[in-house]
């Protein structure tokens, strides 16, 4: 975060109840947003933003099921991070 701070802006999402301890390692590098996730890696669930020839931007408003959902799902309560997709 640290290193793609220098050069990029950071977002992210920390719970406010760690906010404290995340300011402490990052002071003002980033912009913290507090929304409630279910699981740590936002790799599956972070924004993906695509940008058109004429340079515009659209987010895609994914859905998330924990790779499977309430039968097959890794976990079952993922509706903060489906929230975040």
């Amino acid at each position: 975060i640290n290193t793609i701070s220098e050069g990029e802006k950071v977002y992210l999402l920390v719970e406010r109840d760690h906010l404290s301890e995340a300011k402490s390692y990052l002071g003002d590098k980033v912009v913290y947003l507090d929304i409630p996730t279910n699981d740590a890696w936002a790799r599956d669930t972070g924004p993906t933003i695509l940008v058109n020839d004429k340079r515009e931007k659209l987010a895609i408003d994914w859905s998330f099921n924990a790779w499977g959902g309430d039968v097959d799902g890794l976990y079952r309560d993922y509706e903060d991070d489906d929230q975040v997709a």
